[in-house]
């Protein structure tokens, strides 16, 4: 199962709308505003779990699917710590996808073995009507561009069996 991890400040912020909503101290609307965006990716992939995590905890959203859970971090404590500590604590790492647009934090996932993605390129895909699984832009943002499958896909497997089964 695919798991999205969003640095939900960062992602607000590249948002035209949800960046001004902040700007005019709305940021519970500009928080819910991407809360319902990502809800209505969980609702058409409901075998996706989602996590959104917030900068400190002055507004409270409501997440309207289990497939999606919200963190909000205590006060004086980075999102950015949260996020490692749910990488830290995913049993697949290799399944999870960290949308932020902080360099450090692509690090931390790309050493513990997730895929990331810009929160410019997370706002393209919901844009997109669905999620190609099938697609190589689909499969290179959740493997990273060059991380290799982790598993051999079934016309490998009998090209393999043809030529080394002598």
């Amino acid at each position: 199962m695919n798991h999205y991890i969003l640095d939900a400040h960062n992602v607000i912020h590249k948002h035209p709308v949800w960046r001004t909503l902040i700007t005019r101290t709305m940021l519970g609307e500009a928080r819910q505003g991407l809360v319902n965006a990502v809800a209505r990716l969980a609702q058409r992939y409901p075998a996706f779990f989602f996590t959104i995590v917030f900068d400190g905890t002055n507004t409270r959203v409501r997440a309207p699917y289990r497939n999606i859970a919200i963190y909000e971090s205590p006060r004086g404590i980075p999102a950015d710590i949260i996020i490692k500590q749910r990488i830290d604590a995913d049993p697949q790492p290799r399944q999870c996808i960290i949308i932020s647009s902080d360099t450090e934090v692509h690090n931390y996932a790309r050493r513990s073995g997730c895929s990331t993605m810009s929160a410019d390129e997370f706002l393209r895909q919901l844009d997109k009507p669905y999620l190609d699984k099938d697609s190589e832009e689909f499969y290179r943002k959740k493997h990273g561009g060059e991380e290799k499958p982790s598993a051999v896909s079934k016309s490998e497997l009998e090209e393999f069996k043809r030529l080394f089964e002598k």
